[in-house]
């Protein structure tokens, strides 16, 4: 698997990061999930403009444009010769710096779709996701602090 991280396609043995990372920490940080079709990549600017809305509210500066985005997520594609793919960019604050979290850490990753069979949609099952929290009578403590 290929990550875009910080600007760069590495392998998945070459991706770092540092322990004192808020979104490591304290779960500071959001994320953006969309997809290609035939190697194109629709509402991109969608997304890229919700990611920048998210990371607006939590103070972190984004510092790629949609345009380096986009570049990104095409070079994963032709990286996954050419599949379409879903993409999931996790953007985390980074260690606090003066004047804020200006360099925060920034990746991509691409996982390649199945060939789906028309209509198969409509027969799906339910993801059944068991809840770990003070209702159940467990104090468990997330990365994202928000039970």
């Amino acid at each position: 698997m290929k990550f875009w991280l910080n600007g760069k396609i590495v392998n998945r043995k070459h991706v770092q990061f540092s322990p004192f990372d808020h979104g490591l920490l304290y779960g500071h940080g959001c994320f953006e999930t969309f997809r290609s079709y035939c190697g194109k990549i629709p509402f991109l600017d969608y997304h890229y403009a919700r990611l920048i809305q998210s990371l607006n509210v939590l103070g972190i500066v984004f510092p790629y444009s949609s345009a380096v985005v986009e570049k990104a997520a095409t070079r994963l594609i032709a990286a996954m010769n050419g599949r379409d793919c879903v993409f999931r960019i996790t953007v985390t604050a980074g260690e606090w710096q003066e004047g804020g979290y200006t360099k925060p850490n920034v990746w991509m990753t691409a996982v390649i779709l199945g060939n789906t069979v028309r209509g198969i949609e409509k027969r799906g099952k339910w993801l059944v996701i068991p809840y770990v929290g003070r209702a159940a009578g467990v104090d468990v403590r997330g990365l994202h602090y928000s039970d």
